[in-house]
């Protein structure tokens, strides 16, 4: 059986200087935040700024330069979830980020649990060396790209146009402005998080490759991911539909 739940609602979005930025501080109680925000996710770190009235829209006037100093800063969102013991006993417990933008520390119950530096990807992660019963707590620290890129240089002979941070950072590259946009390099949780919790064996996914096409007809291969585990045989059964009538069935 699978349970999944979206970590939506209970967030709460807080802003810190770059420098002297320290996580064992922040734990301490000894950061002092710039900005506070009770938010829902998925948001990121601008439109919550604006759904405050902190900022103005970036994409308007001067708004990119009057907003800079955000994309400057340390954003960290600190959120929770409940487990009970049967989540504890359960084969899987993982959590799923959609998307996060872009470099972003995890923790889970005040421990570092992952780093990840990609906005495209889902990532999942392994909670059961974290959990413990009844409420755990989630932090999530996004760096600022700019701070970041300083500590790069870029390959002899490599060359690339406007600034040099899109190429060391797996983000979408007209944040760092473009000829039709103004530069808006935004951070945050942009697509939801998701808790799921496994008790025996459940499907995750099915994949489907086309292996031959032929006059008429095509032959197909079929590959499942299944969570957890199960002591007794698993059966995959898959129904081809056209128009809501049944073609074709497959164990």
């Amino acid at each position: 059986m699978k349970k999944t739940q979206v970590l939506r609602q209970g967030w709460q979005l807080q802003g810190y200087p770059y420098e002297g930025f320290d996580i064992s501080r922040l734990w301490a109680g000894e950061m002092r935040c710039t900005h506070r925000m009770d938010v829902e996710l998925p948001v990121d770190v601008h439109t919550a700024l604006m759904a405050y009235g902190w900022i103005a829209d970036p994409a308007i006037g001067r708004g990119d330069v009057e907003t800079a100093w955000v994309e400057k800063q340390v954003w960290v969102y600190q959120g929770a979830f409940e487990l009970i013991p049967e989540d504890l006993r359960a084969q899987e417990l993982r959590l799923c980020f959609q998307g996060l933008d872009t470099l972003c520390d995890v923790y889970v119950n005040g421990r570092s649990a992952a780093s990840y530096a990609n906005m495209f990807v889902e990532h999942e992660l392994d909670v059961k060396p974290h959990a413990a019963l009844g409420r755990n707590t989630v932090t999530l620290v996004f760096w600022p790209v700019c701070a970041k890129s300083r500590q790069e240089e870029l390959p002899q002979g490599f060359w690339i146009n406007y600034s040099t941070e899109r190429a060391f950072v797996r983000k979408a590259a007209y944040a760092f402005g473009w000829d039709w946009t103004p530069r808006v390099v935004t951070m945050g949780v942009w697509r939801p998080i998701r808790l799921t919790v496994v008790r025996g064996a459940a499907f995750a996914a099915l994949k489907t490759d086309t292996v031959a096409l032929e006059e008429g007809a095509a032959r197909l291969a079929f590959s499942a991911t299944v969570l957890g585990s199960s002591p007794k045989p698993l059966t995959l059964r898959i129904t081809l539909l056209e128009e809501g009538q049944e073609v074709a069935q497959w164990e």
